[in-house]
């Protein structure tokens, strides 16, 4: 079996690569922060470089994206070509053969009174991150040729490959360096899965998909079912960092979602997979793995 990743470079496709090859999966990376003259090197935009890249793969692991909030925020017209019109790019060039799975967001959630948010909670993105990806879900599910499996990730954490800004990341940078730790929104609430959890959800459906199971044309939630406050993920990476530096806290953007808990029922079900690693022990191993110097 062959696949082929796109933004194989990004947090989740650089631990997922790894995965697949101890898996014994073959995969071609797809990725624009590759040397231009790289055999992996392309540009979700550029259609013809895919379907170039896509030819003799058994399926497509879709994971380019503008994946920020605040950077979908900062630059709409990007965030809709790479997010929405990337992603027809890919369908358009998928045969019937082939199958997709695309990585979405809790985002499309958006903001909900349910305690717990499942596959067929209403989409009600708050931000144009969370749009665009409903966007391109909902071209998936008219448009696709072949099979497809749309995964929504929670707050994924874990991966020494993720950007500096995110939450986590930074949390740790700053108690590792003894510097004062800013939290916007400390009473918000997520569910927070490790990345280890998350490419043992990809295998899982790889391994259906290529044995076209009924798993295909399905939305899963990868989630744990638990809720984390922001104000005790902060004080965590203090305590696990043995540092003693002050918390701060502050307003959220009011186009970021206030809470998120995501019910991990129907995966379990579907691929018998649930989130292993409990939050303490995922954030221990990642800060331990930090102080070796890679922050």
């Amino acid at each position: 079996m062959k696949v082929l990743i796109t933004g194989n470079l990004g947090a989740i496709g650089s631990s997922l690569s790894k995965n697949l090859e101890s898996n014994g999966i073959l995969f071609q990376g797809f990725d624009n922060r590759y040397p231009y003259d790289h055999p992996f090197f392309g540009d979700i935009r550029d259609q013809e470089r895919l379907k170039k890249a896509m030819f003799k793969c058994d399926g497509v692991i879709h994971l380019a994206a503008i994946s920020r909030v605040l950077d979908a925020q900062n630059d709409s017209e990007k965030t809709i070509e790479v997010n929405v019109q990337g992603t027809q790019n890919i369908i358009d060039s998928l045969n019937k053969n082939q199958w997709l799975i695309f990585t979405s967001s809790r985002e499309v959630y958006g903001k909900s009174s349910v305690i717990k948010l499942g596959e067929h909670s209403p989409s009600n993105p708050q931000n144009l991150y969370g749009l665009s990806k409903s966007m391109a879900e909902e071209t998936i599910r008219n448009h696709c040729k072949g099979s497809y499996t749309i995964l929504r990730l929670t707050n994924v954490y874990g991966s020494l490959t993720d950007r500096s800004e995110r939450l986590i990341p930074s949390l740790v940078r700053c108690a590792l360096e003894n510097k004062p730790i800013t939290v916007f929104g400390p009473e918000r609430c997520f569910d927070f899965v490790h990345i280890h959890d998350i490419c043992n959800g990809f295998i899982g459906v790889i391994d259906k998909m290529a044995k076209s199971s009924k798993i295909t044309n399905q939305i899963l939630n990868l989630t744990s079912g638990e809720g984390v406050r922001l104000s005790e993920v902060a004080d965590q990476c203090r305590k696990l960092s043995k540092s003693d530096i002050p918390i701060h806290y502050g307003l959220h953007k009011n186009y970021e979602v206030d809470n998120f808990i995501g019910d991990p029922r129907q995966a379990k079900q579907v691929l018998n997979w649930e989130a292993k690693i409990p939050f303490a022990t995922g954030l221990n191993n990642y800060i331990e793995q930090c102080k070796q110097g890679v922050l």
